[in-house]
Formats: C-alpha cells, sequence, structure tokens
C-alpha cells in the first residue's frame, strides 16, 4: 500500500482508508469507493480454519472490520445508494442451507464459524435497515455459489436483501465476474468464467 488513498495495478483509482480514521489508522487494507452510486468497501478478515496467534490483534482487526461495515452503510445511507457490496476473504458460514434442516443435521452448523460471530448481528441490522441490495463477496472455501445464507436470529426469517458470492479457488481455478448495473432492481449479477486451461485439471 503505497498510496493508500490509491490502488495499485495498471488502473489505479482513489478509494478513501480506514487509515484516515485515527483510530484505525493501521488497517490501510480496508478502504470504500463508490461508482454509479453505489459503495464498495473492502475488509480484512481471515482464516476461518486458522486460530490467530494473537487474539488480541483478531479481536483488533475485527473491531475495525465492524466499523468499517457501519460506515460504509451510513456512506450508502447518505447517498441514497442503490447497492451496497462489501468483500473480505473469509466466509462466516462454512455449511449452508435452510436452517431447520441443518439443525436437524448438525446443530450448530447454521451458527458462524469461528471468530465471526460479532460480525453476523451486524450484518442482520445493517442489511435490514438498507432498502437496496446488499453482496457480500468471500473466498476462502473455494467453492464457487451464489446464495442467501443470513438469517435474523430475532425472527428466524430469511435477510432477503442479502446475497453471498464466493468464487473459485485452488484446485478449482477459475473467477467470477461481477456485473454492477444501477438501473436494474437487483442492481448485482454474477457470472462464472470458466478458464478453459484449468477445466477438467485434478
Amino acid at each position: 500500500f503505497p498510496v493508500p488513498e490509491q490502488t495499485t495495478g495498471g488502473r489505479p483509482m482513489a478509494v478513501r482508508p480506514q487509515s484516515s480514521d485515527p483510530a484505525f489508522g493501521e488497517f490501510v487494507e480496508n478502504v470504500t469507493w463508490e461508482k454509479g452510486g453505489v459503495v464498495f468497501s473492502t475488509l480484512h478478515l481471515i482464516g476461518i480454519a486458522r486460530a490467530p496467534t494473537d487474539p488480541t490483534v483478531a479481536e483488533r482487526r475485527m473491531d475495525a472490520a465492524i466499523a468499517w461495515t457501519r460506515a460504509t452503510f451510513a456512506r450508502a445511507h447518505e447517498l441514497e445508494s442503490p447497492g451496497v457490496l462489501l468483500a473480505t476473504q473469509v466466509d462466516p458460514w462454512r455449511i449452508s442451507g435452510l436452517p431447520v434442516l441443518l439443525r436437524a443435521m448438525c446443530p450448530r452448523c447454521t451458527e458462524p464459524s469461528g471468530g465471526m460471530d460479532r460480525l453476523y448481528p451486524v450484518l442482520v441490522e445493517e442489511s435490514l435497515g438498507f432498502d437496496g441490495p446488499v453482496v457480500l463477496a468471500v473466498g476462502d472455501t473455494h467453492i464457487f455459489r451464489v446464495d442467501k445464507p443470513l438469517y435474523d436470529p430475532a425472527t428466524g426469517r430469511l435477510v432477503d436483501n442479502f446475497t453471498r458470492v464466493e468464487t473459485f479457488g485452488n484446485p478449482l481455478v477459475h473467477w467470477v465476474r461481477v456485473v454492477v448495473d444501477p438501473d436494474t432492481p437487483s442492481v448485482f449479477s454474477f457470472h462464472q468464467q470458466m478458464v478453459a486451461a484449468n477445466v477438467n485439471q485434478p
């Protein structure tokens, strides 16, 4: 992050890093930007299967992610944004499905994965309070899927405007194209992009 206010790569663009807030000055990797009125943010959250070497660091990282999530939605409300997209590495749900069936087979499988329990209610609250679609883009478990795993614990009801999209990953290395059209009701659409050289690989 040589210039925290700008992305790297072939076509740099301006972003606002969380490090511009003195309370979270070390988090240059959490950034936000807007395009077409849609608000995008990255959240530095990692490793569902890896215990943190320093729990204090993990808690601090989660504090920053929660604050940044709330700031993202506050900005979306301010702009009357048609949609919000959050991107992070960690997948809060190792297993997802109809809660009543999951609980019958595995009572704890509907709970957020380790370390994500503090983020879950924030996603519920902010999504329910937002009129447009909300997307959480994740990696981690490397299974391509587009689904709706977020339920309101208070009512048991699905949070309808929230969608998870998970991209491919090793050993199935392809990619997902996200099309953002603020003039459509869904705003976001998702398309699997298969890399020919990686098809049918072991």
